[in-house]
């Protein structure tokens, strides 16, 4: 005993086309994750370009970020910090003495 087959379907006339399949909709990276994304951007485009490409391998990419350049930074902004405070103080204590000079 055959299967049956289904008759097969007539094309469609010119005039009425066949619903347009929907698109799939690219992910859209919202919030804290696009601001961590454009300042890596700055940083490194390549590891931007691999999470764009493929998640999986950009995690890799992400612990080199988190492991090597974050200390860096870390140490960058702490030396200018202190720095800052070194002026501060600096300009402060002229300030100060220029107010025991006034009589």
């Amino acid at each position: 005993m055959g299967r049956r087959r289904r008759p097969r379907v007539q094309p469609h006339p010119p005039s009425v086309r066949p619903p347009r399949k929907k698109q799939r909709r690219q992910k859209t990276i919202k919030g804290s994750k696009k601001i961590l994304l454009s300042s890596l951007f700055a940083l490194n485009p390549d590891v931007v370009y691999a999470y764009l490409t493929d998640p999986k391998r950009f995690s890799y990419c992400f612990v080199t970020f988190f492991v090597v350049l974050l200390p860096c930074f870390a140490a960058i902004s702490l030396l200018a910090y202190r720095s800052l405070l070194v002026v501060a103080q600096i300009t402060y204590s002229e300030t100060c003495n220029m107010e025991t000079l006034i009589p």
